[in-house]
């Protein structure tokens, strides 16, 4: 297989608050690598296709086509080709004054076939055998990262509304079904979606993980049977879920700080433990 590398020479203009470093676009061999190494600028790849390695300060990563992975400024990165069925990608990079779609800053990799056409512009043959001594070059590859800058920030809408709908639904799931032997890989399941990806939306529009609200409202429960209805402690644990005493009464204490029995002697005397129901 034959390698291809184009780089297209970009003149730094200083444009502000997005100015463009750098573009290329590149057909790699079995294995090809780059890195360990630091930019100091934002630098994506997107995969037309094939596959390969990427490795950051926070974990390694499988990029295949249509997936993005992100180097920030002045983070330590590599990446390799695979072996078998390298990948071709094109690569975009900027200097960023603005504040940038949430996933640029967070995540290492993401997918993005819908950026696919804006990549690909930005490496077309029409593009690079354009002049560069005026600037034009420049210039239409400044509308092109701010393009992806928002359709990224239109896709996070999105998916915050998405999310907000999953999370409805979840608390539905929750509130009726506390009493069962429910966890938060059946409600994402239910709902058919990754559990990772279940787990982050509920705490990005509720505050805590989907298996803490899981737990405190059990908690909220138990200890509203306890208290207001008299309930032992073994039909309380199975009311709000658990199997066995054991275990719900050490999930009990881990969360107020005492036993059950004891909260329930405590609160009918004091009315003072229940506010350390957390949420």
């Amino acid at each position: 297989m034959e390698i291809r590398t184009r780089s297209k020479i970009v003149i730094n203009k200083g444009f502000k608050p997005i100015n463009p470093i750098q573009c290329g676009d590149e057909r790699c061999l079995p294995s090809h690598s780059f890195g360990p190494a630091i930019r100091d600028h934002y630098l994506l790849h997107y995969v037309i296709s094939g596959k390969g390695r990427f490795q950051t300060e926070k974990g390694q990563y499988s990029v295949f086509e249509d997936q993005i992975f992100i180097i920030r400024p002045y983070e330590i990165t590599y990446y390799e080709a695979d072996a078998s069925d390298p990948w071709s990608y094109v690569w975009i990079g900027f200097t960023s004054e603005v504040e940038l779609p949430p996933e640029l800053d967070s995540a290492d990799v993401i997918i993005a076939p819908e950026l696919k056409e804006l990549f690909m512009n930005a490496a077309s043959d029409q593009c690079y055998n354009a002049g560069s001594t005026g600037g034009a070059y420049e210039c239409f590859l400044t509308g092109i990262i701010w393009q992806m800058i928002g359709m990224l920030k239109k896709r996070g809408e999105n998916l915050t509304k998405l999310g907000e709908g999953y999370v409805s639904s979840a608390m539905s799931i929750i509130h009726s079904e506390y009493q069962t032997a429910l966890t938060v890989d059946m409600i994402a399941s239910r709902l058919h979606i990754n559990r990772s990806y279940f787990s982050d939306i509920f705490k990005k529009v509720v505050g805590v993980s989907p298996k803490r609200y899981l737990d405190s409202f059990r908690m909220k429960k138990a200890a509203e049977l306890l208290v207001t209805k008299g309930t032992s402690v073994t039909v309380t644990a199975i009311s709000v879920g658990y199997g066995d005493v054991f275990t719900f009464s050490r999930a009990f204490k881990n969360h107020f700080g005492v036993s059950p029995s004891e909260y329930a002697d405590y609160e009918r005397h004091n009315g003072v433990l229940s506010k350390k129901i957390i949420f």
